[in-house]
């Protein structure tokens, strides 16, 4: 797949809902906030948050090619703690700040572990 940490037929990569909206940035890369169900170290679909789902959150990044197209790459992955969130990251959203740099506010849930506090 030519998405780093991305195996066909073993997780995914989506846009979770509509706060996920892509932005371009004052320099003209494009980004799109997304997240992506992460594998173990067997390739296998991994959920060590015991949730229903779990996904971690990361950025596609595209700059536009002298032939018209579109290059592509991706961010790091932004990682949640399992021992405080069930399912890991989801819904991300972005804003660029004035100073050129990128907020990202994610959400987490504690789903089937209702006794973990919630965090801000």
């Amino acid at each position: 797949h030519h998405l780093p940490g991305v195996m066909v037929g073993k997780n995914s990569v989506m846009m979770g809902d509509l706060g996920e909206v892509p932005l371009t940035r004052s320099d003209g890369m494009i980004l799109i906030p997304v997240q992506s169900s992460p594998t173990g170290p067997d390739g296998e679909y991994y959920s060590p948050g015991g949730g229903f789902t779990y996904t971690d959150c990361l950025l596609l990044m595209g700059r536009w090619c002298d032939d018209a197209g579109l290059s592509w790459t991706t961010s790091d992955r932004i990682v949640g703690d399992p021992k405080r969130t069930t399912r890991g990251l989801i819904e991300p959203t972005i804003a660029e700040l004035q100073d050129a740099s990128i907020l990202m506010v994610m959400r987490g849930s504690n789903d089937r572990n209702h006794d973990l506090p919630g965090y801000k």
